[in-house]
């Protein structure tokens, strides 16, 4: 039996969450300014609205119970992490020096690195719950997980950044409203991968080689600009990138604490995977500035700088990533083609849910019944 959190370890989540918030607020005005300040705002209002929406139209996850402070039925501290992750990531595609036009490609990469890494473990801790078996889907969390996470990042990076071009004075205000189109953004996404998923993978447990397709689209548009980057970023415990590393380390210390991973040990690859790759993005971008050309010399060949970064860290963990969910979409096949119900709706099959309960979560049998599961 899996140990979940108790209700004063929600308590303390919940206050660490407000806590580190607040420090982002402040830093965020004090060095980039108040446009920057609306958009982690409006993120926050962006992470309410898709959990909400969801949860309103297709009721098909719930929120553990256990959480104190919440907006209808979705728990503030939920959408705060939105905000943190999704804004941190946009930080680090400008640090990096991605073009505009290509940041939300790697705003969505660098977002999913969080859920790749959490995801399997959040829903062994209670936190949240997902109506397939913990033996479908990877390891418990559906395909459509993985790809809303890609465009939640991308819709919301795609109209911000837009905003940001405006150059009208009127900018900030424009930027409230992106929430809305932001989401219309991720509804559409997810009309051809529904489609895709309903025709030929089963329903809601399959759906992993186009995810596995978009997610090889988007990463190595995000590969080819960090090996054409000359920039840097701040060190992991930086104000800017430290929600980032919070997250990877507080999913790690409770898979540990909770028994997750005495559990089930596979889980501590890609948690590790993700923090590794995580922290050699640092090392990347120093590499590559090193490399960068003096004033007044020719920039180095390309081959050059290749060489530099042998397999570049990010191309090698993406492939380890996908490899991952294309065992597990194999190893859970048969399955998945039993036990789906497609007589559920088109969109309830994929949309992300972050869901959650406050019971001991057991990992059940292949006979088990359908489990409910959780997200963060």
């Amino acid at each position: 039996m899996l140990r979940t959190v108790s209700r004063a370890g929600y308590a303390l989540l919940e206050i660490a969450t407000l806590g580190l918030f607040a420090l982002s607020m402040r830093f965020t005005l004090r060095t980039h300014g108040r446009q920057r300040l609306v958009e982690l705002l409006t993120a926050v209002g962006f992470g309410l609205l898709l959990e909400q929406g969801d949860i309103a139209i297709f009721g098909s996850y719930t929120y553990n119970p256990l959480f104190f402070l919440r907006i209808g039925a979705v728990p503030i501290a939920i959408a705060l992490v939105w905000a943190l992750v999704i804004t941190s990531s946009m930080f680090m595609s400008d640090a990096i020096g991605v073009p505009p036009r290509i940041a939300p490609f790697s705003d969505a990469i660098f977002t999913i690195l969080l859920d790749l890494s959490v995801d399997a473990i959040a829903i062994r801790q209670g936190l949240w719950h997902w109506n397939i078996p913990l033996d479908q889907g990877f390891f418990g969390v559906p395909a459509g997980n993985y790809y809303g996470w890609l465009f939640v990042a991308f819709g919301f990076s795609a109209w911000t950044r837009l905003v940001r071009r405006s150059h009208r004075r009127s900018a900030p205000w424009f930027q409230w409203l992106v929430p809305l189109p932001a989401y219309l953004t991720l509804l559409a996404a997810f009309v051809p991968f529904i489609v895709v998923q309903d025709s030929f993978f089963g329903g809601r447990g399959g759906g992993f080689p186009p995810l596995l397709l978009t997610l090889a689209s988007f990463g190595s548009v995000t590969a080819r600009q960090l090996m054409r980057s000359r920039g840097t970023l701040p060190s992991p415990w930086s104000l800017s990138l430290l929600p980032r590393l919070a997250v990877h380390l507080y999913f790690l210390a409770t898979g540990v604490l909770l028994g997750v991973f005495e559990r089930l040990p596979v889980l501590l690859g890609p948690a590790l995977a993700m923090l590794i790759l995580e922290l050699s993005l640092h090392g990347t971008a120093s590499r590559l500035r090193l490399h960068a050309a003096p004033v007044g010399e020719a920039p180095k060949r390309r081959t050059s700088l290749r060489s530099t970064l042998s397999i570049p860290g990010i191309v090698m963990v993406l492939v380890l990533s996908r490899t991952l969910n294309l065992c597990a979409s194999a190893l859970f096949a048969s399955v998945t083609l039993l036990v789906s119900n497609p007589t559920v709706g088109l969109l309830a099959h994929a949309l992300p849910r972050w869901g959650r309960s406050s019971t001991a979560i057991a990992e059940p049998s292949p006979d088990a019944a359908v489990s409910q599961q959780t997200r963060f």
